[in-house]
């Protein structure tokens, strides 16, 4: 049975003036109250307090001014109204005695427990008080003791900056990896205050965190950030296996940009990312392309939908093309959001493997150079049952995921169940058999590639190929005829 904990202090006598404010202390680590001992834990350090925590009908109390100071929190008692006031940075939280309703900052909170006084001291219900001052509590049974601690955070985003003030224009110190768990020293409108190791303090996004139980680090030392104007927080660049999770849709320049709707269409049938096509080794990276980027990609961020930006590579300059690929890694929209990976659409190369190699190891070489750190670079080619003579081993060595076209439909009839599963098994077999160990994704054929369009039916079948290969799939292209449509999210 987990015991409910109370806060049991605050003498309250006739001679008390109509106000009594205890000034805040600094608090940064655990305090541990221990039940019959006037002894308490706080920063390391022992202190005695004048009563000792009690458990009272199954429920723990402890004083509540001792608490109070080792939140950093000022306490105050009306004695005429019988209200306890405790202010904390912007948090005030007002708790009446006899009252199940909790005030913070002057909104109303139903509680199920009142405050009562007992022998001049005054109850408060410990997880109601902590938790909204953005502390944890944690209570042993074997030892007899409560534990109040800060707010304790890990990162989700590969990096997350470290600023130096609570928004998006403050300069960034430096940046935290993935799963860095940190003590929260102050929240402020989803904005956290940590402390440095340097003895200085930084703010991180909040909505780039989830809670965290484990014991976090005493000693942040941030890692350098690419530069002062590098904002790596919005990017999102997940593990490339992370990024193949869920289904995927394919945009081109000659289709719609997907809109509000069709976002929404997305997120219900869990589509995970979006391959936005957004340069061509002919064209480069247009203004009107990157005004896409700037349309779509907070839009899908604010959904949890990836976007990948795209470009069709002919590589007959693997150096041009690879300082294209690394400017579309870098484009930072004006809400400060990056693409999520970036792909070369790979489908020109030689027939002679060995020239074909050393243009995919140059242009590879080429793009990491310039790409955005921890950007993943993706290959989009053409499946190895039409394309035997492409270097499939030397791309798995030099991109981070390889997407397969798997367009099976190439002549001008239905295709069966078996067939169409056999292609797409083939295809992950073929590719892992040359030794691939990066992420496998199969693009499934939405569309008229010139011989007619495929059936429901073909797309379920496909559907059950990349199930049974154990990849990630994804449709070419999200505009395409409605049973279509149905049967590639139909196993969702």
């Amino acid at each position: 049975m987990r015991r409910r904990t109370y806060f049991y202090g605050l003498v309250i006598s006739l001679s008390l003036s109509l106000s009594l404010v205890l000034p805040p202390s600094i608090a940064k680590a655990d305090t541990v109250f221990t039940i019959d001992s006037k002894q308490y834990i706080h920063n390391g350090d022992p202190i005695s307090m004048d009563i000792t925590p009690k458990i009272v009908n199954d429920r723990t109390m402890v004083p509540v001014r001792y608490l109070a100071e080792s939140c950093g929190a000022s306490v105050a008692w009306d004695e005429k109204s019988k209200l306890v006031t405790l202010n904390k940075d912007q948090t005030i939280i007002q708790l009446t005695i006899g009252s199940k309703k909790e005030l913070v900052n002057k909104k109303v909170v139903e509680m199920d427990v009142a405050p009562v006084i007992i022998n001049n001291r005054t109850m408060l219900p410990a997880r109601w008080v902590a938790e909204n001052f953005g502390w944890q509590l944690s209570w042993n049974d074997t030892g007899r003791t409560v534990t109040i601690f800060p707010k304790q955070i890990s990162t989700i985003d590969n990096y997350i900056n470290v600023r130096q003030s609570p928004d998006e224009q403050g300069k960034i110190l430096g940046v935290l990896p993935r799963n860095t768990i940190v003590a929260v020293d102050k929240d402020l409108n989803n904005w956290y205050q940590i402390s440095l190791a340097d003895g200085n303090i930084g703010w991180i996004a909040g909505w780039l965190t989830v809670d965290s139980s484990e014991k976090p680090l005493t000693n942040i030392s941030l890692l350098k950030p690419a530069s002062t104007s590098t904002d790596v927080s919005r990017g999102n660049n997940p593990a490339p296996q992370e990024l193949f999770d869920g289904l995927g849709i394919w945009t081109s320049i000659y289709t719609k940009l997907p809109n509000d709707q069709n976002i929404a269409q997305f997120s219900k049938a869990d589509i995970n990312r979006i391959y936005l096509q957004v340069a061509t080794s002919y064209r480069g990276f247009p203004s009107e392309w990157q005004e896409w980027i700037d349309t779509l990609l907070p839009a899908a961020h604010r959904a949890g939908i990836k976007v990948i930006g795209w470009a069709y590579t002919d590589l007959k300059n693997p150096v041009s093309d690879a300082q294209l690929i690394a400017q579309v890694s870098n484009y930072r929209t004006p809400s400060g959001d990056y693409l999520d990976g970036v792909a070369a659409d790979i489908e020109q190369l030689p027939s002679d493997v060995t020239q074909a190699q050393a243009i995919i190891e140059q242009f590879s070489n080429e793009a990491r150079s310039d790409l955005r750190s921890e950007c993943p670079l993706i290959a989009i080619t053409y499946p190895p049952q039409q394309r035997p003579k492409y270097p499939f081993y030397t791309m798995t060595e030099k991109f981070d995921a390889v997407v397969l076209m798997d367009y099976w439909h190439t002549k001008n009839r239905v295709y069966e169940e078996p067939e169409v599963i056999q292609f797409i098994n083939q295809s992950v077999v073929t590719l892992k058999q040359a030794g691939c160990k990066v992420p496998i994704e199969v693009a499934l054929q939405g569309c008229d590639i010139g011989a007619g369009m495929i059936t429901p039916a073909e797309m379920q079948a496909a559907v059950k190929g990349a199930d049974s290969a154990g990849v990630g799939y994804s449709i070419y292209s999200y505009i395409t005829d409605i049973k279509i449509w149905e049967a590639f999210v139909s196993n969702k």
